[in-house]
């Protein structure tokens, strides 16, 4: 249960830099995406669990949810600093701290993506059994 709460976490801070316009609303497409991946694997593991076959987490899928967090961080702390230091910060000097967690935010999306497809091509055959 303690991935599920991950995954659960991890979306819901997407979701909340998304409503505070922390991230572009262009990047909805994205969170939709991760939240599709996210199902899809947990779907799978339970549907493995119930064939008495366990699915481990590959190192992609690792490499994911750290570059997730690292990302999610990056632009929590852009947020913090904008609000709380504004005044003293230029919004140029900091702006590339959003802008690197928006393209960490983007490459973690393609290792979900490409850890999605690597998964369901690894456990198709638990898919189509079912």
């Amino acid at each position: 249960m303690d991935a599920l709460m991950d995954k659960i976490f991890m979306i819901g801070i997407m979701v909340t830099l998304l409503a505070l316009r922390i991230l572009p609303l262009w990047t909805l497409f994205l969170i939709l995406l991760v939240i599709g991946r996210e199902f899809l694997i947990t779907t799978l593991r339970l549907v493995a669990a119930t064939k008495n076959v366990v699915i481990a987490a590959n190192m992609s899928g690792k490499v994911k949810t750290v570059i997730q967090i690292v990302s999610t961080g990056i632009m929590i702390l852009w947020f913090a600093l904008t609000r709380d230091f504004g005044r003293w910060l230029k919004p140029h000097y900091i702006s590339w701290i959003r802008d690197g967690g928006i393209l960490l935010f983007l490459y973690s999306t393609y290792l979900t993506i490409a850890s999605g497809i690597s998964y369901t091509i690894s456990h198709k055959k638990l898919l189509i059994d079912s």
